[in-house]
C-alpha cells in the first residue's frame, strides 16, 4: 500500500535534516510506513536540533539472539549499547525484537553510518 503522507516527530535532528527517531520503540514499522509514503513530514522544535547526531541515544532494533554481538560491534565504534528494559525485562517490540540504546557516538556522516 502507498500512503499520501506520514507525519512523525524526531528525537534529534541536524542542520542537514538527518535525524534520530525511534525513542518510542516502533522503529521497523515506522521505517516501513515512511518508505511507503509519498511525503514525510517531521515535526521537531529547536530543542531537538544538534550540530552532530549522537546526543540522543541511538535506538537499534535487533533480533534477540544477535544483541550481544551488536553490543560488541558498537563498542568497537566507541559506543555503549544497552538493552532497553520495561518493568525490569527486555522491552519486546511489536515485531518480537529487542531494542539497544547506544550512547557515546558522534554521527558526523549519518548516511555512511547507516
Amino acid at each position: 500500500a502507498e500512503y499520501m503522507g506520514y507525519i512523525d516527530g524526531a528525537d534529534e535532528i541536524d542542520h542537514a535534516g538527518h535525524m534520530i527517531k525511534g525513542g518510542g520503540a516502533a522503529l521497523t514499522r515506522e521505517k516501513i510506513v515512511a518508505a511507503q509514503s509519498r511525503k514525510f513530514v517531521c515535526i521537531a522544535d529547536e530543542s531537538k536540533l544538534v550540530q552532530v547526531l549522537g546526543r540522543f541515544p541511538l535506538p537499534v532494533e535487533v533480533i534477540p539472539m544477535a544483541a550481544q554481538r551488536i553490543i560488541r560491534e558498537f563498542a568497537a565504534l566507541g559506543g555503549q549499547a544497552s538493552l532497553r528494559l520495561k518493568d525490569g525485562k527486555p522491552l519486546v517490540t511489536d515485531n518480537g525484537q529487542h531494542i539497544l540504546d547506544v550512547t557515546g557516538l558522534k554521527i558526523s556522516d549519518p548516511l555512511a553510518f547507516e
